[in-house]
């Protein structure tokens, strides 16, 4: 699935979210506890993408995520 940056994604519990400082190592990691809404920002590479959940900017794994998607089944697009 191709994302667009703005779109409207679904980051799923226990998927680990992290920064990376100057140095290309990890600053700082998280695990989600419940699933969260965010926002896709662009790809960092073929295999992670940038996203914005609660206010921060996250680098997360692509097959991690999910476009978001109303109770009626439709998906939100740009």
């Amino acid at each position: 699935m191709m994302f667009c940056a703005g779109d409207l994604i679904r980051v799923p519990s226990q998927v680990g979210l992290y920064k990376i400082s100057n140095g290309s190592m990890v600053d700082h990691f998280v695990r989600t506890k419940e699933p969260k809404m965010g926002i896709f920002l662009n790809y960092e590479n073929k295999h992670e993408c940038i996203i914005n959940v609660d206010g921060c900017n996250w680098l997360v794994e692509l097959h991690s995520i999910r476009m978001m998607e109303t109770d009626d089944g439709k998906t939100y697009t740009n």
